[in-house]
């Protein structure tokens, strides 16, 4: 069976005869793009990109833009003229965006104050608004070695969502990888009809990508942006019960709630502030989860509550999904069964997997980097184990990194290190397995309270993006037994013996 690619996936969904379809919405508001809307959009944009970008296809494009009908116009655009995109997850550092912007001849913004950090952060960077209207043309040569190469790849777009160090790695995403992806999880999902999806976490997301725009112009559905107003969820925006609010105006019957919104969601049904239909309003919604930990236990009181949750297990890697815990022989406590077509084992604990659907290496590598066999097969860095039933679970990483309840990857070498730059700070370790924040102990070479190292912090947080950031601290002075206590004589730390005595109640 030949497979799909994402180019003939978006050049069908333009061939839609339905001209009054509505395709792309927002929640609360009368604003709309129908399918003709769309079309005519999409024309204009490429009629001045033409006058104005001519040597556009020459370069690699980034799309700097939070979630909106021109980040999906843009999107498109790139798909069909088939220019290797780079999104852009605006809520990185200045170091990681400059980084992510090296290869990258022209970004696309939508407000100047973007284009201005775009600009000092990438200076030889050429800048577009979303229109199309050039603001400022690239200094860079184009880098014909580097896009033949990616070309030959059959290279689409690529995904920069670890954010672990200050050089984000880069996944290289295929084509046709992605495309049977989006058939395949049609596939699965065909019993909903339409796809009509309400989405809330940042498009950088490549599977927000997957959810919230092909597999609706896939099955003829629609997008359903956030009200005006509210930028796309992160656990640093402590407005959940807001986003939560908003669900049952957003006519939809498919919506991705990240772990600590499904958490929410459990705490308003046990507080008695709203039933389940008060939350998802009359359509019955479809609630998938994944990205990072969940409790099973949370899957079950969300359960007797009538809210059943599909858990999904995925990498940017094999171009999102790997597998989903769906339909009426669903585990709670699993990520359910491999999609159709992937093969998977275990080695030494660890899962590997092989598809179709798997990237086609790294642009750049950072330590989440994974490694390939031999035999094509993936190390995913996950420890996992099946079941008798080939149901799937995953147990933990053998990678030391930290993967907090909003899917955000953070490696803690790099966090710890900018923060050991202070005066006074012999070392950092911080911690936030599942959790809504990075925490950390802050071990001092001299007595300290913990408003001194709260200033001293603040002096060099801004150089991290705000996801890694130490929100909750412990301060301990190191003494020389403490020393021998929690780190190795190599000077590691011993993270599971200091979370167990400073963060018991927070540390995974």
């Amino acid at each position: 069976m030949k497979q799909a690619k994402l180019t003939e996936i978006v050049g069908q969904f333009l061939q839609n005869t339905e001209a009054q379809q509505v395709v792309v919405k927002q929640c609360g508001s009368a604003q709309q793009l129908t399918m003709q809307d769309f079309r005519h959009a999409l024309a204009q944009l490429n009629t001045r990109l033409t006058a104005q970008v001519a040597d556009i296809d020459q370069h690699l494009v980034a799309i700097a833009i939070d979630p909106s009908a021109n980040w999906i116009l843009l999107d498109t655009h790139c798909i069909v003229s088939k220019t290797i995109s780079v999104p852009i997850p605006t809520e990185f550092s200045d170091e990681q965006i400059a980084h992510l912007l090296e290869p990258v001849g022209y970004c696309f913004v939508d407000d100047f104050q973007v284009a201005k950090r775009i600009m000092a952060a990438a200076p030889q960077v050429g800048v577009i608004f979303s229109d199309g209207t050039l603001i400022k043309a690239t200094e860079k040569a184009p880098n014909a070695e580097l896009l033949s190469q990616l070309q030959q790849q059959d290279v689409i777009k690529i995904i920069h969502t670890s954010g672990t160090t200050s050089a984000p790695k880069g996944v290289l995403i295929r084509d046709a990888g992605l495309g049977g992806l989006i058939d395949t999880l049609a596939q699965v999902y065909q019993h909903l009809g339409p796809w009509h999806y309400y989405s809330m976490v940042p498009f950088s997301l490549l599977i927000e990508q997957v959810l919230a725009i092909y597999l609706p112009f896939s099955s003829g559905g629609s997008c359903t942006l956030l009200p005006s107003g509210i930028r796309p969820f992160s656990t640093q925006s402590g407005m959940a019960g807001e986003y939560l609010e908003s669900v049952r105006y957003a006519d939809c019957n498919v919506l991705y709630l990240p772990p600590k919104l499904l958490e929410e969601t459990l705490s308003i049904l046990q507080r008695g502030e709203m039933s389940v239909a008060d939350i998802f309003g009359s359509n019955q919604v479809h609630v998938v989860t994944g990205g990072a930990k969940v409790s099973a236990q949370l899957l079950i009181d969300l359960q007797a509550y009538g809210l059943e949750v599909d858990e999904g297990y995925g990498l940017s890697e094999n171009s999102s999904v790997v597998a989903i815990n769906t339909g009426v022989g669903k585990k709670l406590g699993s990520v359910g069964k491999l999609l159709p077509g992937l093969e998977a084992r275990i080695e030494e604990g660890e899962l590997l997997i092989k598809s179709p659907s798997l990237c086609a290496g790294y642009l750049n590598r950072d330590i989440s980097a994974c490694e390939f066999n031999d035999e094509g097969f993936l190390h995913t860095g996950d420890l996992a184990h099946f079941d008798e039933q080939g149901y799937l679970y995953i147990e933990g990483r053998i990678k030391n990194v930290i993967i907090l309840s909003s899917g955000r990857n953070v490696s803690p070498e790099w966090v710890e290190a900018t923060y050991k730059e202070l005066d006074d700070v012999a070392d950092v370790v911080v911690f936030g397995e599942a959790q809504e924040s990075i925490s950390g102990v802050v071990f001092t070479n001299q007595e300290m309270d913990e408003a001194q190292i709260q200033t001293a912090l603040a002096q060099v947080a801004s150089r991290l993006p705000s996801y890694c950031q130490i929100q909750q601290v412990r301060v301990q002075h190191l003494s020389e037994s403490l020393r021998r206590r929690y780190f190795t004589v190599t000077g590691r730390p011993m993270r599971d013996k200091i979370a167990q005595d400073f963060f018991a109640d927070v540390a995974a």
